[in-house]
């Protein structure tokens, strides 16, 4: 396996990582997703949830 594709998979789970984690949040506050979704560069949608 080369680099990029392991970076590339590290980033998917990490990415699966945090959606996971905000799902379990119960009906996260709209303001969470914008706190985090600079720090994350997503789109507010996808930290939204």
């Amino acid at each position: 396996m080369n680099e990029e594709s392991l970076l590339r998979q590290e980033r998917r789970q990490a990415r699966r990582l945090l959606d996971g984690l905000i799902g379990l949040l119960p009906a996260a506050p709209r303001a969470a997703g914008q706190v985090l979704r600079p720090k994350a560069g997503w789109p507010a949608s996808k930290a939204a949830g």
